[in-house]
């Protein structure tokens, strides 16, 4: 396993996704996700190059939407690891 594929899966255990399946999650461009990480709308890191997204933020951005997008089980999952 390389080093940029265990800072990604311990970044998923601790309840963050990658910027593009946030994206794909809560139905918007990816480009759009990169632009409320920069605008600090949500709260993320960047490793090797790739922007990773708390899953939290993006629960508190969808609000009452979340459940629906299924974001409340993926948080759930990552928990459990």
């Amino acid at each position: 396993m390389t080093r940029r594929s265990k800072q990604a899966e311990f970044l998923r255990t601790k309840g963050y996704v990658r910027a593009t399946k946030a994206a794909q999650l809560v139905r918007v461009s990816p480009s759009a996700i990169y632009r409320m990480l920069e605008q600090e709308t949500l709260d993320g890191t960047k490793i090797g190059g790739r922007w990773y997204v708390t899953l939290k933020s993006l629960i508190e951005y969808c609000g009452s939407a979340a459940k629906e997008f299924g974001l409340l089980e993926l948080q759930r999952k990552a928990r459990a690891r």
